[in-house]
């Protein structure tokens, strides 16, 4: 009997020591898909090693709650190009588990012992992006007190008298059965998104220790689901836009064929008007999509000089003068002292053609748009506003998602344009070092805010 509770406590003990390392690399694993998709969009980092990396980005943003753990990003090459201590900046990681990671594109954990005799626990997520290895987000855990812990109990149970260990031993293992079962289901859930299913929800699994992980997943999930019906919309957004000019221009076509021998002149220059106008249109678009995935790179040069900062506004202005005009929509630009900063001037302009240009397509019949502009020693700080429709509250937080499409009550039929002007606008205010922010209440106007410094600073 004694020998076969010392092998159910020893069973015990293994599967005890198996979930908790379980559990601890599906809490990593959660964080680090949170942040593998993030760096899927900033991995031009994982190319050079600068203090940039440190400057711009906070590994610790992206959950890692528990303080112990050491969190680093390899490159494509396993070399060390973030280190949350600053110690192996630069070093090259030739390790087993980063290399299996690396030839698998899965997240691959490993139990090992240092040289101190520390018992850790290394954790490895590839990086990805279009089937393509860019680098690895290596988590060390140090789980030396747990083992200590497990140690430490198992020979207290040896030392008590075998009535003793028969009764406490049968409730102990009753005990690491339970706490098996919300184990599990994190376990679970974390399988069921990884293969795809981002509407999977973790349900209360009764432990209140395992509550802030069970959030965390289903806060992570949630948020996938959402870019992944954002993506959908998109691509639903985009073949409608791309399927009206097209269709536009084969009725067009058609008919000119059909009437080739009997069309006025007249009539004929007219369709052929209509035809340049959605040749034009697609043009527009294909361009925004491809200027878009230039932005995506990462990689995009500024033409920078130092200038002020009204000659982009004035031109932004003046070439839509005309929209505003048709709407009896005043433009008021207001300035008090010239402005002076280094920006890209042809980059600037679309920035504000886009901001401007929304301020009065959503604005409403005899309403206003003023554009006012400050600095301070070190930054300027522009702000574009309208008394239009606003903005709903539920659309606030999406307004600038690359995949999200603004309310359909802000419907693009309506107003035109192809809906990424203000993806692309963030993202050159970002590529200034700047930031760009909403603020809005449906039914009485929107303000955008944009800043950047007067400097730019590589």
């Amino acid at each position: 009997m004694a020998v076969l509770l010392l092998s159910i406590i020893n069973l015990t003990r293994y599967e005890y020591l198996s979930n908790m390392i379980d559990l601890f690399s599906s809490e990593i694993e959660v964080d680090s898909q949170i942040l593998s998709l993030e760096l899927k969009n900033k991995f031009y980092y994982l190319k050079r090693m600068d203090q940039r990396f440190y400057d711009d980005f906070s590994i610790r943003d992206y959950s890692f709650g528990d303080k112990n753990l050491r969190v680093l990003v390899l490159d494509q090459n396993n070399l060390v190009v973030f280190d949350d201590r600053k110690i192996s900046f630069g070093d090259k990681i030739d390790l087993n588990v980063v290399s299996k990671a690396k030839s698998s594109f899965e997240t691959v954990s490993k139990r090992a012992k240092n040289k101190d005799g520390a018992h850790l626990l290394y954790v490895v997520t590839p990086i990805a992006r279009d089937d393509e290895y860019i680098g690895s987000i290596f988590v060390i855990k140090d789980i030396t007190e747990v083992m200590d812990e497990v140690n430490f109990i198992e020979n207290r149970v040896l030392k008590v008298t075998l009535p003793i260990i028969i009764i406490f031993g049968a409730l102990i293992f009753i005990y690491f059965i339970n706490s098996l079962l919300p184990i599990e289901k994190i376990t679970e859930g974390v399988r069921q998104v990884t293969r795809g299913k981002y509407d999977y929800r973790i349900e209360d699994v009764g432990s209140h220790d395992l509550d802030q992980i069970v959030n965390s997943f289903n806060v992570m999930s949630n948020r996938l689901n959402e870019i992944d019906e954002q993506q959908s919309i998109f691509i639903s957004n985009l073949s409608h836009e791309l399927k009206t000019p097209i269709t536009s221009i084969k009725i067009i076509t058609e008919s000119l064929v059909n009437a080739s021998s009997t069309v006025d002149k007249a009539v004929l220059n007219e369709l052929l008007g209509d035809i340049c106008t959605e040749t034009e249109r697609l043009k527009d678009l294909i361009d925004e999509l491809l200027y878009l995935a230039t932005l995506d790179k990462k990689n995009v040069s500024l033409n920078l000089s130092y200038q002020s900062i009204s000659k982009p506004i004035k031109y932004a202005m003046n070439s839509l003068k005309a929209l505003a005009n048709k709407k009896n929509i005043s433009v008021d630009y207001i300035t008090i002292e010239e402005i002076y900063a280094e920006y890209d001037y042809s980059k600037m302009v679309q920035v504000f053609v886009n901001i401007i240009g929304n301020a009065i397509k959503y604005n409403n019949e005899n309403g206003f748009v003023k554009i006012t502009e400050t600095q301070d020693r070190n930054n300027v700080e522009i702000h574009v506003i309208d008394n239009g429709i606003g903005i709903p509250k539920k659309d606030m937080k999406y307004i600038f998602d690359r995949f999200y499409r603004a309310s359909f009550s802000r419907a693009r039929d309506d107003v035109g344009g192809t809906g990424l002007g203000s993806t692309i606008s963030r993202d050159i205010i970002k590529l200034h070092n700047g930031d760009i922010e909403i603020s809005s209440i449906e039914g009485e106007g929107t303000d955008i805010k944009i800043t950047f410094p007067k400097r730019f600073e590589v």
